[in-house]
């Protein structure tokens, strides 16, 4: 059988998720031709079993199982198999909105083009949230190799890629667990100089999973991820001053396309690492920092203004814990913190904060305790009852920053904080 798609779902314990992902492929429009590819990357739980029967009930399903190599292995496996017109790739905790499958096709065949680029939507813990960059990318009819919005878009799982061209190519993902997405994709540019269409009728659901029920990887701070991050990252750098040299380059302005990729680097540092700071060690910490220093050093002053424009918050701190123990932006008092209290401050989306209690039973395994005065001058109290917004500190920190609300009281800021972020959910729904 011809198949309109491949789609690719690495599979590594994800029993508890799987079977909704395979269902919404099941459930688009164009379910009968696309053929749907599970790789078993070495999975402990019941994984090779969902897979073993949804493969037995539907023929367009297969299957195949590795030793553990993680997901860009899991990926490449897939792609050898791949007979579909078109491939894409789905995370086994993913979902594409109904329909998505269809448009794509239409879109990719009256296009004529050799990748696709569609909506991403980030759900489940921390909220629902469509990527704003991707949207605007997702309305263009054609879209540059060199295009800088698609530095802000990585994710695998919002694209699709001809499958002939993807093969011709012999662009794979590369042995590493961080920002591998961000070197397949550039490299697959870089070496094809593809057509590139967007595609705005289709969402990519990409789950966040909620860490009290495991991390993922990119909720995980290990050193081996920051190593992996800055291979990825020296596998994209590569890639792109190579490309300037190429016959088929149609970069404007080489400069301020270096200077994204900075932009983005130190972006991509600040979110996937030093907000996560209470789960760092030390010896990674310092080596993220020294990183993190050349590239923010490396901004033109307009770039500059731009990283403080997103992450103002947190982009100008100098990350030794030493000092931020000394000097936290923010204390956070609380008399008798519960363990879903806790558990939501060291989840937090700004970390630079210390916990003030009295009571410091439950909390004697967590970094950053005082109970003795605050050592900020900005104090918010709670209950600590119930778990809060992973991203309530971060809020109530930038409109602190807001010229106009700087001189608000806490109280007043925090309930101001939880009001805008039930608003901006409400947009997303």
């Amino acid at each position: 059988m011809e198949y309109k798609f491949s789609v690719i779902v690495p599979c590594y314990n994800c029993e508890k998720t799987l079977p909704e992902t395979i269902d919404c492929l099941l459930g688009q429009s164009l379910h009968s031709e696309i053929q749907i590819i599970l790789v078993n990357d070495g999975s402990s739980d019941g994984t090779g079993e969902i897979i073993g029967k949804y493969e037995k009930d539907y023929g367009n399903i297969l299957s195949v199982s590795k030793e553990n190599g993680g997901v860009s292995s899991a990926r490449n496996a897939g792609i050898a198999l791949a007979e579909g017109k078109y491939t894409l790739f789905l995370d086994a905790d993913d979902l594409l909105s109904s329909g998505s499958l269809e448009a794509i096709y239409k879109k990719m065949e009256s296009s004529g083009a050799d990748m696709g680029v569609f909506r991403l939507m980030r759900f489940g813990f921390g909220g629902k949230e469509y990527n704003p960059v991707v949207d605007f990318l997702a309305k263009e009819d054609e879209i540059s190799c060199y295009d800088r919005r698609l530095m802000w878009t990585f994710s695998p799982g919002n694209k699709c890629y001809k499958t002939s061209v993807l093969k011709d190519s012999g662009v794979l993902y590369p042995p590493t667990r961080f920002r591998e997405d961000g070197a397949f994709m550039l490299s697959f540019i870089f070496t094809v100089f593809p057509g590139i269409t967007g595609i705005y009728d289709a969402v990519n659901l990409y789950r966040q999973a909620d860490p009290r029920t495991g991390r993922s990887v990119t909720q995980n701070v290990k050193k081996i991820h920051c190593d992996d991050f800055f291979t990825s990252t020296g596998i994209i750098t590569e890639k792109i001053q190579k490309s300037f040299s190429d016959s088929r380059c149609t970069c404007d302005n080489k400069e301020e396309y270096l200077q994204e990729f900075y932009l983005k680097t130190c972006h991509a540092l600040i979110n996937h690492f030093f907000r996560k700071l209470w789960r760092i060690d030390e010896t990674a910490l310092t080596d993220l920092t020294e990183h993190y220093k050349w590239y923010y050093g490396m901004l033109s002053p307009d770039n500059l203004l731009r990283l403080r424009q997103t992450d103002g918050d947190i982009c100008d701190v100098d990350f030794s814990v030493k000092k931020l123990k000394s000097s936290p932006l923010l204390s956070v008092k609380v008399k008798n913190p519960s363990p879903d209290f806790l558990f939501s401050c060291y989840e937090q989306t700004m970390p630079l904060f210390e916990l003030v209690t009295e009571n410091s039973g439950d909390c004697k395994n967590m970094p950053n305790i005082n109970s003795g005065k605050p050592k900020s001058g900005f104090v918010l109290k709670f209950r600590g009852q119930k778990a809060i917004d992973p991203r309530i500190f971060r809020a109530v920190i930038l409109l602190k920053k807001h010229g106009k609300l700087s001189k608000l009281p806490g109280f007043m800021l925090k309930h101001g904080a939880f009001a805008y972020l039930k608003i901006k959910d409400m947009k997303n729904r």
